[in-house]
């Protein structure tokens, strides 16, 4: 092979290894860093979403230029200026703003995967956690160790020590909708068996504090029912643990904050769901906003006497939650459908243009819409299945049992 062909090969091999080089994929994983920093602890049920990192070295480490993420496309690059000391631990705050150490995102309290990188894309350090409860945190114990445990106990900017406190995992309530005479079993799981003592703490309409033992049930289960009232009533509710340490934990952790739930003797008022739109891209607009929108909508119908406030009444896609979204109760005027009449609810996912906007939307592809009572119970509800563009579903008489489809919908006004 003649000298030119061989500087030939040469030059087309260079090439072709360039090539390869330049080509590589962006979202390749980052090659491991030798900066050792920890993501330390994470508390990802808001008030506000934080984590931290912790420096184990005897050199304090300029962050500028590094990235923090939940999403390798929206990383948030630390700006200039931002240290952590040695031996030392820097919080940041996650909650959407992106400046300084508050992060341009949120964390997940259902469980994701956050990473901290240098700032030439190496890889400092990496966690995935687990779903975790609300005002429990996923931390390190102790500081910089593979052991990563649920605690209850956030220790922000400061150690986490050696062995974390009794966490709260989950609390949930069997019934869901409780009516009269009904005892209601509450369940909790904690992170760990290590008690000794768990109660639920409750109310009846904001009398004496009234307590009641709960009883192991399985692995780190524990179980308790709250008598039935025999007549209306609302019930507050909050869970207490006294771990081995006698650290106490509360659920939910503000103490502000209770679980609840409301048993009337109330006759359910004669509403309908009468009309909706799934799919709206030129029917109806709304002019809630700044501009007019075409969003999905529902119809309600009062079929009774008398003027029904829906005001604090339920509204939900999804029959498994009852209790997925209020309707404000605080603006009766708007609220109130008079007798024979309609209401019209904007499923748009934007409830801050007011009460009749509600925080969710409606699926093209079908789905459940049911209206329930403050108490739970449905009032009325209706499955649907594929929608047209356009084109209402809703009662042929108002109120009746058959539905059809609308070419020209009567949003707010009577289907006959």
């Amino acid at each position: 092979m003649s000298a030119v062909k061989n500087l030939a090969l040469v030059a087309g091999m260079f090439v072709f290894v360039f090539l390869i080089s330049c080509g590589k994929d962006d979202d390749s994983p980052p090659v491991d860093s030798d900066i050792e920093l920890f993501i330390n602890e994470i508390h990802p049920t808001g008030g506000p979403d934080w984590l931290e990192i912790y420096n184990p070295g005897n050199s304090e480490i300029d962050l500028t230029g590094f990235f923090i993420y939940d999403d390798a496309d929206n990383k948030y690059e630390v700006p200039s200026g931002i240290t952590i000391p040695a031996s030392g631990f820097l919080v940041f705050i996650c909650d959407d703003q992106g400046t300084g150490v508050n992060t341009n995102f949120r964390l997940s309290s259902g469980g994701e995967t956050v990473t901290l990188e240098s700032d030439i894309g190496e890889l400092i350090d990496q966690v995935a956690f687990p779903e975790i409860a609300d005002g429990a945190v996923y931390a390190r114990f102790g500081d910089g160790e593979a052991n990563f445990q649920i605690s209850s106990n956030p220790t922000q900017g400061s150690s986490n020590g050696t062995s974390p406190n009794v966490a709260i995992n989950s609390v949930s309530q069997d019934p869901e909708v409780v009516t009269l005479n009904d005892d209601v079993t509450i369940t909790v799981t904690l992170s760990s068996s290590a008690i000794s003592d768990i109660e639920i703490v409750y109310t009846v309409d904001s009398g004496t504090e009234q307590t009641i033992d709960m009883a192991n049930s399985g692995t780190q289960e524990y179980s308790a029912s709250i008598p039935a009232l025999n007549g209306a009533g609302e019930v507050n509710y909050f869970i207490r643990v006294t771990d081995n340490e006698n650290f106490e934990s509360r659920s939910p952790s503000d103490s502000e904050e209770f679980y609840n739930y409301i048993v009337t003797t109330d006759e359910l008022p004669e509403l309908y769901i009468n009309e909706f739109m799934a799919s709206n891209s030129s029917c109806c607009p709304d002019t809630d906003g700044e501009e007019a929108e075409f969003d999905d909508w529902i119809e309600i119908y009062n079929a009774s006497s008398e003027a029904v406030d829906i005001g604090g009444f339920y509204i939900t896609d999804n029959i498994d939650d009852p209790f997925s979204f209020q309707i404000p109760d605080d603006q009766p005027s708007l609220t109130t459908i008079p007798a024979g009449g309609f209401i019209v609810l904007w499923a748009d996912n934007d409830e801050d243009q007011g009460p009749l906007h509600l925080g969710f939307g409606l699926s093209a592809d079908g789905e459940d819409i049911s209206l329930n009572y403050i108490d739970g119970r449905t009032i009325d509800s209706h499955s649907f299945s594929v929608q047209t563009t356009d084109v209402s579903q809703g009662r042929i008489t108002d109120g009746g049992d058959t539905w059809t489809s609308f070419t020209t919908p009567t949003q707010g006004a009577s289907n006959n």
